[in-house]
């Protein structure tokens, strides 16, 4: 799930003020029926843009951006207002080759004018920043938003708006990357700062409930994310509107918490009318629509719905090759979504290069201990288990569970999932010595989760399913332990 940075359209003005107060003064405005001109076609834009009409506010925005350099030049602050806004609305509809241009010539116009500390210039340092993660350019975008943070901690301090997005923004980054101990604390200060200088219901505590609860379910938290999302929910159907993309992104989200625990019937409505209002909103080939997309896939697939599933899974992938590029991190999620697929259905041949593809992206990108290659592993090494090829699953099994250990802990789900498969495959080898150690190692931490779940979740089926599982685990070690005292084959 990819964080939405938000053009705060409603700021616009002032930080405009604030340009025009610090740029250095110049010839008398010359033009004032184009100044008015611009200060309409922006307002527009604004308009467009809050109503979620993102192709609206484009063709806005690049009106205005034409008539400040007309009128006012290429250096005047009313054209690189009108850079940074086009920009924003470029990466709003995932047009990033569109985006960048932009926002790199208002970060060197400031950096000559204004010099590198000015808070409109570290605006454009984090914009560019942004754009980078859009982009999965991780280690470009890193030290940039580490700049931007600690001068807008010297210039502005600890509790303005634009530091809190700093820190919403690093924590974000650490987050895409798997660096979730780091992320978390940034968050946590993220939301506590907005909460009491923004308020509960702006907009942006709203995006930080939703990034925390975000992070808490990557941790296999779910209980605790939960009632963030659901908040998160609420104030975003209120405050913004059912068809804001902040609200399609909390319903997206609440669903996919719901897909987690299975709570399927409560999950796929949601992710139906996340995805209506996707198409709607921004269009079928945006990366939000295409994520859609998948998660709905996802569920049908859950659920045994193979047909439903396949064709939405085919187009997301098409969308995510066309607009974000093969090797993106999108791109991949969604190779190895539709070679699961494949491999619920027996379709080993078809599955096995996409899995490969996915697994040797994902190195490549988000490097070999991000949890997205560490599923990849475990899901290349599935599909060699269920083909009965054990001596090539083992290796790539032990190898994400070194790797999943490491990064996200032994009690982690996808830890304990990979743990309870390689206890399998040593079953299927006939060395239940083996198997019976290793399910006695995964038992204290599976235990430990599903006492930390019923202890943090409040709906009653996950609750109810997690007891059963619990009392279905410790049978399966039983029979295993006995069967391998008693010396059966």
């Amino acid at each position: 799930m990819l964080q939405r940075w938000r053009l705060l359209f409603s700021v616009a003005f002032l930080a405009w003020l604030t340009l025009m107060m610090a740029w250095p003064t110049g010839a008398q405005d010359l033009a004032p029926d184009a100044r008015r001109q611009w200060l309409q076609l922006i307002g527009l834009a604004r308009e467009a843009y809050q109503a979620g009409d993102y192709p609206k506010g484009i063709q806005l925005a690049e009106q205005a951006l034409r008539l400040a350099r007309q009128r006012f030049g290429n250096r005047d602050p009313k054209t690189l207002l009108s850079l940074n806004d086009l920009g924003f609305l470029y990466r709003s509809l995932g047009r990033y080759s569109e985006a960048e241009p932009h926002f790199r010539e208002a970060l060197q116009i400031k950096l000559d004018v204004l010099g590198p500390r000015h808070p409109n210039t570290l605006v454009s340092l984090n914009n560019l920043a942004s754009l980078y993660v859009s982009q999965a350019r991780y280690e470009e975008a890193e030290p940039l938003f580490r700049e931007a943070l600690q001068r807008r901690r010297e210039t502005l301090g600890p509790r303005h708006p634009d530091t809190l997005l700093s820190l919403n923004n690093l924590g974000f980054l650490y987050s895409s990357l798997g660096r979730y101990s780091e992320a978390e604390p940034l968050y946590r200060e993220t939301l506590q700062g907005r909460r009491e200088v923004l308020g509960l219901r702006h907009p942006d505590t709203l995006t930080s409930l939703n990034n925390l609860a975000a992070l808490y379910q990557s941790r296999g938290r779910y209980g605790e994310a939960e009632p963030l999302y659901r908040e998160a929910l609420r104030g975003s159907r209120e405050a913004l509107g059912p068809r804001h993309p902040d609200t399609l992104q909390s319903i997206n989200n609440l669903a996919a918490l719901y897909q987690s625990q299975g709570r399927y019937g409560e999950g796929e409505p949601l992710f139906q009318e996340a995805l209506q209002g996707y198409r709607e909103v921004l269009g079928p080939r945006h990366p939000d629509t295409l994520r859609s997309l998948n998660n709905l896939a996802a569920i049908y697939r859950s659920q045994g719905r193979y047909g439903d599933a396949e064709s939405l899974f085919q187009e997301a992938l098409r969308g995510y090759r066309e607009v974000l590029g093969p090797r993106h991190p999108d791109t991949m999620q969604s190779l190895n979504n539709l070679a699961a697929h494949y491999d619920a259905q027996g379709r080993y041949g078809e599955a096995e290069p996409l899995f490969r593809e996915a697994l040797q992206g994902s190195r490549a990108v988000l490097g070999p201990r991000h949890p997205h290659t560490l599923t990849s592993l475990n899901n290349l090494a599935g599909l060699y288990w269920s083909q009965g090829r054990y001596g090539e699953a083992e290796p790539l099994f032990r190898e994400a569970l070194r790797g999943s250990r490491e990064v996200l802990g032994p009690r982690h789900p996808q830890t304990l999932t990979t743990q309870l498969n390689m206890a399998g495959l040593l079953v299927n080898q006939n060395r239940r010595a083996d198997a019976v150690r290793m399910l006695r190692q995964v038992e204290l931490h599976l235990l430990g989760w599903i006492g930390q779940e019923l202890y943090s979740t409040e709906a009653g089926v996950v609750r109810r399913r997690m007891v059963a599982s619990q009392a279905s685990f410790q049978d399966v070690v039983l029979t295993l332990a006995t069967a391998e005292q008693s010396g059966e084959a």
